[in-house]
């Protein structure tokens, strides 16, 4: 991404300082564990939150999928506890909820917990998308690997060893990022390799939820990849039978009605 405008780039680290220091409005509700809206399509999106973020704090993203008539759930499985035993929590959540070919969005930590899904829960997901992932981990946390949530983020843990390659065993699967990230160091820890990376413009691991355009790009790729079903071809092309207006039968009906000819009567000259 060599054409990257600098000041762009300079501008997304302004406004996700602002995202970052607006974060503390949000802490009082991190315990909120789903918000839910309907949407007309079958499809059911959701968004799986990061570690301390709370479900309110994915407003914008939630507010376009539902533009775009997704039903969304908002899921927070708030612990730092092991990765493991939140993906096993998450499969309960998947169970209770009834998700059939779900689309799971996860940000940040949500991505990882989402690789260890148990079978189970893996079925009911038909495509992941994943924002902001550490997939190789990142050596941020490694100041706090004795949290167990964090020491399965941490660079070369048995976590990651174990289950990042279970990415490719969902359906679908697009692992988005930023163009710098502040919580992945190094940089390239973050990408999933393989060529799969869509790697945004913007830098920040919060725009990835907040930016509109990110945004947009998302949500337009997942809506390419899922378009809605047009109306049933066969309910299109029937036509309904043709009924002849009022009038039209009420004359056809006396063009029908012929005189009686009365008996023995002949006509002729007299």
């Amino acid at each position: 991404m060599a054409g990257v405008n600098k000041a762009r780039l300079i501008w997304t680290w302004t406004q996700e300082a602002v995202w970052l220091a607006l974060l503390v409005l949000q802490l009082p509700f991190v315990f909120v564990q789903k918000w839910s809206s309907h949407g007309r399509r079958k499809e059911p999106v959701l968004l799986l939150t990061d570690l301390g973020l709370s479900v309110f704090a994915y407003f914008r993203i939630r507010m376009a999928l539902a533009r775009a008539g997704f039903p969304v759930i908002v899921l927070s499985i708030g612990s730092v506890s092991s990765l493991s035993s939140q993906a096993r929590q998450l499969a309960r959540t998947l169970e209770q909820l009834n998700i059939q070919k779900g689309i799971l969005v996860a940000h940040g930590r949500g991505g990882l917990t989402a690789l260890a899904l148990p079978d189970s829960g893996r079925r009911r997901i038909q495509h992941l998308v994943t924002l902001g992932t550490p997939f190789h981990g990142s050596r941020f946390f490694t100041p706090f690997a004795f949290v167990p949530a964090f020491g399965d983020m941490n660079v070369g843990s048995d976590f990651l060893l174990l289950h990042r390659m279970n990415a490719l065993l969902f359906p679908g699967f697009s692992p988005f990022s930023a163009y710098k990230d502040e919580f992945i160091y190094p940089g390239n820890l973050g990408h999933f390799g393989q060529g799969r990376d869509l790697i945004l413009d913007r830098n920040g691991h919060m725009n990835l939820i907040l930016d509109g355009e990110n945004i947009e790009t998302i949500v337009q790729h997942i809506e390419s990849l899922h378009p809605e079903p047009a109306a049933n071809p066969e309910v299109r092309a029937a036509k309904p039978p043709e009924v002849a207006p009022p009038a039209a039968k009420k004359s056809a009906k006396k063009s029908s009605k012929k005189k009686p000819s009365r008996p023995g009567r002949k006509k002729g000259k007299r």
